[in-house]
């Protein structure tokens, strides 16, 4: 059953490994305290490459210190964090984290006062420059804004070594996040007031005549300033001052967003569903993958946001007295539906997860691909892997580990990859074994390090 790792496996392990080590390893805190926020991000999908190439210029950076950007970063630090934000078209919020972690789209919640809660229509995470991208459903219009990234729910934000988002923040004062112990949320206030570009948080005359003083100026020209593009077409143009007319007396909502005194629910995720043709129903109990801090998960009201595969189903709804998803499949049909489920509290905010439901389809068992180890230092060994899977999300595999030194689980990114460090004496020797387990329960088969005896 074990496999020994080829030559070119191995090779690519360590420089792999040594990136790893190098980028996020250095320091021996990094391997117990939690990750990081180091920098939010807002952006638009109709923003024009001008605009962006514009922000990714390092002659622009201004107070931030991260040249990966795909929009604007808040200023931190200082009561800048609050400037209102003056584009019309804001649908992006982008996070950076200090290291690699593992999330998924529910870990945040966007909470105003104009609108309780914000929905997102997309997401994707880059493991190597580590910014998390949400997209939402639809544009900021006049808000205060309240993220909330999760650090203490079912299943938070975390590291490859299962530590907790490390997420306490000040507003206005915090430059990164945390306080030194791994857990607790990130809550970070913002303001948005479209063609408020004198930062009154009311739209005025003023406003407007500052715009047409700037009209031609593009992101070329010497003097350009992107929040009176506000359109971010990549120039001050007519239609910058069509919108500062369209929002006169518009002004920036007063209170506090509805996520301030409300956490939004979390969830901790769902496995796989199997139907079959002699069992095509089946009821799942929605409270089992959710929690809440004030209603808990048996308070919350529970919907069906979407189904991608209706043609499965003779009917799947949510039965409001058991808080159950029935479904029930056509006979003979034979493929996979992700239905997306929503959590709400009693405050409005809310929580989407997806449930996956099988039906007539036989689920492939994970592999793991890679499993080596490597000294980094003394007193510090890197282990590190990859497992492929045919028909799950890599990143919902979970890699254990055990033998004769030490037993672990840890987290599989998008791609595939597991990456985590242990703490021991520089004269331990033994043997590590790693297998893998996907949503359905299926294992993988099981690989040994056999450098861990070097």
């Amino acid at each position: 059953m074990f496999r020994n790792m080829s030559s070119s496996r191995s090779r690519f392990g360590r420089s792999f490994a040594r990136s790893l080590a190098v980028e996020s390893l250095e320091r021996r805190d990094m391997l117990t305290a939690g990750p990081r926020v180091v920098a939010v991000e807002v952006g638009s999908t109709s923003w024009s490459p001008a605009l962006i190439s514009y922000f990714q210029n390092p002659q622009h950076l201004d107070h931030i210190q991260y040249p990966d950007r795909k929009g604007y970063d808040i200023p931190l630090g200082s009561s800048a964090q609050s400037d209102t934000l003056t584009w019309t078209n804001l649908d992006q919020i982008r996070i950076k984290f200090d290291r690699d972690v593992v999330l998924n789209s529910a870990d945040l919640s966007v909470s105003g006062v104009n609108r309780t809660a914000y929905a997102f229509s997309g997401f994707g995470y880059d493991p190597q420059s580590r910014w998390a991208t949400w997209t939402l459903s639809t544009p900021i219009e006049s808000d205060r804004l309240q993220l909330d990234l999760d650090g203490n729910g079912a299943r938070p934000v975390r590291d490859f070594g299962a530590n907790a988002l490390d997420g306490e923040w000040t507003n206005n004062s915090s430059t990164v996040s945390g306080n030194g112990t791994a857990g607790g949320d990130f809550e970070f206030r913002f303001n948005v007031q479209p063609a408020d570009v004198n930062n009154s948080t009311s739209v005025t005359v003023s406003d407007q005549t500052a715009v047409i003083l700037q009209l031609g100026k593009s992101t070329s020209d010497t003097g350009y300033n992107p929040k009176y593009d506000i359109d971010g077409s990549g120039t001050i143009d007519a239609g910058d001052t069509v919108i500062a007319v369209a929002r006169l007396l518009q002004t920036l909502p007063t209170g506090t967003p509805a996520g301030t005194t409300n956490d939004a629910p979390t969830t901790s995720l769902f496995g796989f569903f199997n139907l079959t043709n002699d069992s095509n129903s089946v009821a799942i109990n929605l409270p089992s993958g959710f929690a809440d801090a004030e209603s808990g998960s048996s308070g919350l009201t529970y919907s069906i946001v979407s189904n991608d595969r209706p043609d499965l189903f003779n009917s799947a709804s949510i039965d409001p007295s058991t808080k159950q998803l029935v479904v029930s499949s056509v006979s003979g049909a034979e493929g996979q539906a992700t239905i997306m489920v929503r959590a709400t509290d009693a405050g409005g905010l809310f929580a989407d997860t997806a449930v996956k439901v099988n039906v007539n389809r036989e689920n492939q068992p994970p592999m793991i691909i890679d499993f080596e180890s490597a000294r980094i230092g003394s007193g510090t060994r890197l282990y590190w892997g990859q497992v492929s899977d045919s028909d799950d999300n890599l990143s919902d595999l979970v890699v254990y580990v055990y033998g004769d030194l030490f037993e672990t689980s840890c987290a599989v990114d998008e791609n595939g990859y597991f990456v985590f460090a242990v703490i021991m004496e520089d004269d331990v020797r033994g043997m590590e074994y790693a297998f893998a387990i996907d949503l359905c329960g299926a294992w993988s088969d099981i690989h040994e390090d056999t450098a861990a005896n070097t």
